[in-house]
């Protein structure tokens, strides 16, 4: 079978699930890295130091490492849909605190906040890979990596253009720029939430029970 058929066919991989979390994703990883290219200049504007940066990535990574556990006990135990479109909706709602963000501390907020909605890890993977045939998943895992890394090539270009054009990082009343890119994201990853409620449950009874 050609790999456009697998992709189109009767017997496609872009239906159900798996279409809904890549639509997902291109609006996610298209926007994401759009304020992460100027991030760190960003949270300096707002009073961080570098011991500051420092510990605020080190406490991030190590929060998502703990929520991970718990993550997928939910996962198994009480599904992945709710997981997944919730939480999904935490993490766009701690943009919002970057976007308006006065100070470094309210920064942290966001992400502490985002890191812990970041338990839905294990839930998104196991539906990925239960929206998926298993002798689909190796064409659903390529297009997805493939998909998901052209769409975030011209995200340092469009943070280029908001940062030369709105913000100079003299002060956090200056930041518009990086703002303006946080607020896309936030939009972004609001309408993922919303097209994520349309997911189906794939954790099934006998799998709760076995």
């Amino acid at each position: 079978m050609r790999f456009s058929e697998r992709l189109t066919g009767e017997n496609a991989v872009l239906t159900g699930n798996f279409l809904i979390l890549l639509i997902t994703w291109v609006l996610m990883n298209s926007t994401q890295p759009i304020p992460d290219t100027f991030s760190s200049k960003y949270f300096v504007s707002l009073g961080a130091t570098p011991f500051v940066l420092s510990m605020m990535f080190f406490v991030s990574s190590l929060a998502i490492a703990f929520v991970q556990f718990p993550g997928g006990y939910l996962a198994d135990q009480h599904g992945r849909k709710w997981l997944v479109a919730m939480m999904t909706f935490g993490l766009s709602f701690g943009y919002l605190f970057l976007v308006f963000a006065p100070s470094w501390q309210w920064v942290v907020l966001g992400l502490v906040i985002q890191n812990i909605c970041l338990i839905y890890r294990p839930a998104l993977v196991a539906m990925m890979l239960d929206s998926l045939e298993p002798a689909k998943r190796g064409t659903g895992l390529n297009f997805y990596s493939v998909v998901t890394g052209i769409i975030a090539i011209p995200a340092p270009l469009i943070a280029g253009v908001l940062i030369l054009n709105k913000g100079n990082y003299v002060s956090p009343q200056s930041d518009v720029g990086i703002r303006i890119a946080y607020t896309i994201v936030f939009v972004a990853y609001l309408a993922a939430s919303f097209i994520r409620l349309k997911l189906k449950e794939t954790l099934t009874t006998e799998d709760q029970t076995s």
